[in-house]
């Protein structure tokens, strides 16, 4: 950051060029004072930044002015870089080391906008002062000398335009990998699962996403119906994951909004039969959340194991990112077989067997 601390005092003491002449061209650099964002989870840039998740930008304006006193022989070219602004994307917690790799790439950004400007004035003030001197020298008066200067300028500020964005295009890199590969840091893989009140009501007919078929051969071929249920439980089970390889975070939310429980309305509620089916459906419902728990326990050593063995080779963003989804996915397909197989052993209670239950009771 060296040269925005020095670049306005340079500019401010540029030499005068071509001095028998006593033409004068003066450069006035004038940076705004840089606004740091920190608060949006989604980072806009104009730059053209690479895919992925976008974790920090620099942005400016920047304006060009020429001003010619021919009568002084003074040539004045002012650079304005106005709306400065750094934005940090808003998950990366201050003073922590994605927060300072990403701020410090950024600084270096808006430093390359003043070398650029460097790295082109000398040859760009030669031309201008060049043009104007050219047309001086053959006596074609003030208007000729300032429209051959200011042609000179626009070719300077184009080429400073073409310069500031070919540095900066060079420089910028993928934000996540070069938090990956700095940082490494650990991962951290958070399971949720919120278990719900069971909701019993009572049904004429008790259909529910988990139907129980019977099947019987009839004039030689198979046919098959669902059993009529004396109960049934709904319990839609979801699966979300969230990975912010950046962070080093797997989130997983595993998600039954509702757990309804259907019950026949011939039985009664606080009758034997009517508890005896409640019970039995809570059974099924404690099996199917035995298999969530495990889930849960299975999935957070391994997404851990792939993540720390890609930090180690230094895995793309975009690729740790899939070997972690990859192993997510598989548990979640795990976990949706075991529920599977559990939903194919729970038989329904059957009317005598309930009778019989109470009677025994």
């Amino acid at each position: 950051m060296k040269i925005y601390q020095i670049l306005p005092a340079l500019l401010l003491s540029f030499p005068a060029f071509a001095v028998p002449d006593r033409t004068l061209i003066k450069v006035n650099y004038h940076p705004d004072e840089i606004h740091y964002i920190h608060k949006n989870k989604t980072v806009k840039c104009s730059q053209n930044k690479q895919g992925g998740v976008v974790l920090g930008c620099a942005r400016d304006k920047k304006r060009l002015t020429l001003q010619i006193d021919c009568a002084n022989r003074l040539i004045l070219v002012d650079v304005f870089s106005t709306d400065r602004e750094i934005e940090i994307h808003g998950d990366l917690k201050k003073d922590s080391c994605e927060y300072q790799e990403v701020l410090d790439h950024e600084l270096t950004h808006m430093d390359l906008h003043a070398d650029a400007l460097e790295s082109v004035l000398n040859q760009g003030m030669s031309d201008i002062l060049d043009a104007f001197n050219a047309q001086f020298k053959k006596g074609k008066g003030c208007q000729a000398s300032t429209e051959a200067a200011s042609r000179a300028f626009d070719r300077f500020v184009q080429k400073y335009q073409k310069e500031d964005k070919r540095i900066n295009q060079e420089f910028d890199r993928d934000d996540v990998d070069s938090v990956l590969q700095n940082c490494k840091t650990p991962p951290k893989v958070n399971v949720s699962y919120t278990p719900v009140d069971v909701k019993y009501v009572s049904v004429n007919r008790a259909e529910c996403l988990r139907k129980k078929m019977q099947c019987f051969e009839k004039k030689g071929k198979k046919q098959c119906e669902p059993i009529k249920m004396l109960s049934c439980t709904d319990m839609p089970i979801s699966f979300k994951s969230e990975i912010r390889t950046y962070l080093g975070q797997v989130n997983i939310v595993i998600s039954a909004p509702e757990i309804k429980t259907k019950v026949l309305s011939r039985y009664q509620p606080r009758s034997c039969e009517y508890e005896m089916l409640k019970d039995f459906e809570l059974e099924w419902v404690d099996e199917i959340e035995e298999a969530l728990y495990d889930f849960a326990d299975g999935v957070e050593p391994a997404v851990k194991q792939v993540y720390n063995q890609a930090l180690q080779q230094e895995y793309s963003g975009q690729k740790l990112n899939k070997a972690v989804n990859d192993v997510v996915q598989k548990y979640i397909r795990r976990a949706n077989k075991q529920i599977d197989h559990i939903e194919s052993l729970f038989r329904p209670l059957m009317e005598q067997e309930l009778k019989n239950k109470c009677e025994r009771k």
